[in-house]
């Protein structure tokens, strides 16, 4: 949800035509529904950019990483 708020990931043109709990029809149905609110209060973006950011997990280092099995 945070990616379509930030403008990280674009909206479907269309609704999706059903909605489940956690998935990715319901964080399009919200956007959908709450996204004016959100734009209405920059501060709200700049906090949910700031605990993304945050919160992104880091990558590891190449030389950290195992090497695959074959």
């Amino acid at each position: 949800m945070p990616a379509y708020l930030l403008g990280l990931k674009p909206l479907p043109r269309r609704l999706p035509a059903y909605v489940g709990f956690g998935d990715e029809n319901e964080a399009v149905t919200y956007i959908a529904e709450a996204a004016e609110g959100w734009r209405a209060s920059p501060q709200a973006l700049a906090w949910l950019a700031t605990v993304v950011a945050r919160d992104a997990p880091s990558p590891t280092p190449a030389r950290l990483r195992r090497p695959r099995r074959k």
